[in-house]
């Protein structure tokens, strides 16, 4: 029962971390691509 339940855990926290990975990656292409286009306006295209 206890082995099931600590699998059951590691899974939770494993998803829980890819998750939490994507949305970081995610963000800073987000990112990325907006501070690119901010300063190619302010370059004057």
């Amino acid at each position: 029962m206890s082995d099931e339940i600590f699998q059951k855990t590691i899974a939770v926290i494993f998803t829980a971390w890819a998750i939490s990975v994507c949305a970081l990656v995610a963000a800073a292409l987000y990112l990325q691509s907006k501070c690119s286009i901010i300063s190619y306006i302010a370059n004057g295209n």
